[in-house]
């Protein structure tokens, strides 16, 4: 029987489907999914994104090697047809948080035929889509039900869930006047930002100066964009704001910091076990004798992402020098934790062996600027001919995102601003997330050593264009060029695209 906290892990569908309230489902055949979605379960074993079976790289006929070569060879086959005479082009896009199993499957279909009908051969690429469960209510319930101290525990979790539960309930509680301090201070600044300019956080003082200096000397490839909401706008906002008032510090207490920030560890373990699963380190589920032990101590990382990539390494260098390749990875929110690992670990192969990166995107990164600093710039400097575009919503933007879905209660502000006030406790700058124009802005020197090939783009806030809010990334045209520019177009109207 599977663990308890997977087994009410439909649950997070709902809060999902409400999220997405009035998105439209996708139709399609389940061969076209299996052509550009790769999926991982919890454990971070590959699955079928349709049947969800675990697949294996031991043979038989769930074979997950033989999974992504199907994948693979249609690739190929598709950038020699669209892209003759230039190098075979790959998209690796690993999506973020707060993402149910189907809705995920379903978007990255709908997705890859955007990608599929870009007309400009040199934006073109084959679209692959990692997919991996991380819904907020799921990966609460692993918290709850089955996870201790890191390890899997599916007697010991279910006993103890209802002290785990009143813990939660009551660190909530107990916080209330330090995330009640932070979101007043938030939610005041902002409005200050607004009506007036100023702020009264350092944090903001420091980052338009910074980035004033940039700017204006050209010392980094910056671009912030235009706050261009109007008056209604932002009045029909105040309402809201001040109608929801109760509730939605009510919940800021017990939701976000007493429950949240420990669905959010949840979430990054599961974005961790796409590198080495969690299952590596218990060798109960192996076995004892010498195979199972030999396996252990000298096997790869195990995790659907390292397994992909690995497979993925191996077939650009069996294709050289006859054939080139390129390949682009965007990560969304969560989705760059899971690149930053990827990138560390191509670190540390021979450089012949490398994949041939030529862009790293990342899209609102919920990484840490630290994480992904010790992840980026020693790839950019070990293979010059790759660059990092990292793209931002606008800070007044980030600050002010509103969940109209959920009846505006949610506190204002974006995932991003809920992991750095709640979710997390970071003790320094580099402790808080990267995908933050104000926080990034404050830690431009880490990137000087390679901000020749660093960009980092700020979108505006306007109307109906995207992104406005966290999840919108993706609803612009990421895979183009022009969507990384610094001086291209800030902000996209989605009907203008394909």
């Amino acid at each position: 029987m599977e663990p308890r906290g997977r087994a009410l892990a439909r649950l997070s569908n709902l809060v999902v489907a409400l999220a997405a309230a009035g998105c439209a489902s996708v139709d399609f055949e389940p061969e076209e999914a299996r052509r550009h979605v790769v999926s991982a379960n919890a454990d971070g074993a590959p699955i079928d994104p349709i049947t969800r079976e675990e697949l294996s790289c031991d043979g038989g006929t769930n074979s997950f090697c033989d999974y992504v070569d199907r994948i693979l060879a249609a690739a190929d086959a598709e950038c020699d047809r669209r892209r003759p005479g230039k190098p075979r082009r790959l998209l690796l896009f690993v999506h973020g948080g707060l993402n149910a199993h189907g809705g995920a499957v379903e978007r990255a279909v709908a997705n890859a035929r955007r990608v599929l009908n870009e007309s400009d051969p040199d934006d073109w690429a084959y679209p692959l889509f990692f997919t991996w469960p991380s819904g907020g209510v799921d990966s609460y319930l692993d918290h709850l039900f089955l996870v201790r101290q890191a390890r899997e525990a599916p007697w010991f979790g279910p006993i103890t869930s209802p002290l785990v539960l009143a813990t939660d309930l009551a660190e909530g509680l107990l916080h209330v006047p330090r995330t009640w301090l932070y979101q007043g201070a938030h939610d005041t600044n902002h409005a200050l930002m607004v009506t007036t300019g100023g702020s009264m956080l350092p944090s903001w003082c420091n980052s338009r100066e910074l980035a004033r200096h940039a700017l204006a000397h050209g010392d980094y490839d910056l671009a912030l964009g235009e706050y261009e909401r109007g008056f209604g706008t932002q009045f029909g906002r105040a309402v809201s704001y001040w109608v929801t008032f109760p509730l939605t510090f009510a919940s800021t207490a017990l939701l976000l910091d007493g429950m949240g920030r420990w669905s959010w560890d949840m979430q990054l373990r599961r974005a961790h076990n796409l590198g080495h699963r969690s299952s590596e380190f218990d060798q109960r589920k192996f076995g004892f004798d010498d195979a199972a032990l030999h396996r252990s101590l000298h096997g790869a990382p195990s995790g659907a992402v390292a397994t992909l990539v690995e497979h993925l390494r191996a077939h650009v260098v069996a294709a050289k020098p006859s054939v080139g390749y390129e390949v682009v990875l965007v990560g969304h929110s969560i989705g760059t934790i899971v690149m930053n690992d990827l990138l560390k670990r191509e670190l540390a192969e021979d450089a012949d062996r490398r994949l041939p990166i030529t862009d790293i995107v990342y899209l609102g990164a919920a990484a840490s600027i630290r994480e992904t600093a010790e992840a980026v710039v020693p790839y950019l400097r070990r293979r010059t001919e790759s660059r990092f575009h990292l793209l931002t919503l606008h800070p007044s933007a980030e600050a002010d995102e509103y969940h109209p879905a959920l009846a505006d209660v949610p506190p204002r502000g974006s995932l991003l601003e809920w992991i750095d006030h709640w979710y997390t406790r970071p003790p320094t700058h580099l402790d808080r997330r990267v995908g933050k124009w104000i926080n990034v802005t404050q830690a431009l020197h880490v990137f000087r050593d390679v901000k020749d090939r660093v960009a980092v783009k700020a979108f505006d806030a306007r109307g109906d264009f995207v992104p406005q809010k966290h999840g919108d990334f993706d609803e612009g045209p990421f895979w183009r060029r022009s969507y990384w520019a610094t001086d291209g177009p800030r902000a996209y109207v989605p009907s203008s695209g394909p």
